[in-house]
């Protein structure tokens, strides 16, 4: 995924989510796959919290995830959602 992309999806993601709300991954607008891709890239980066579920499809990043509830901004990523 190009830097732009990837950037505009995490933009999207975080723009999606709140710091008191919890959010499901299959309430999130967008392409599923690139949902999740997004979504592991902010737990990487400790931008949000919740319940996530990998399954055995692994990347060059790790495993790939196929579900996400209850996701939460932490405040780092809450400093990114304005």
């Amino acid at each position: 995924m190009l830097i732009q992309e990837n950037s505009a999806l995490l933009k999207s993601l975080i723009t999606q989510l709140s710091v008191v709300d919890v959010r499901s991954s299959t309430l999130l607008s967008g392409d599923i796959e690139g949902i999740l891709l997004g979504l592991r890239d902010l737990l990487a980066l400790k931008m949000i919290t919740g319940e996530f579920r990998y399954g055995l499809t692994v990347d060059p990043l790790g495993h790939l995830l196929t579900s996400a509830e209850g996701i939460l901004l932490t405040r780092r990523g809450s400093l990114f959602s304005n």
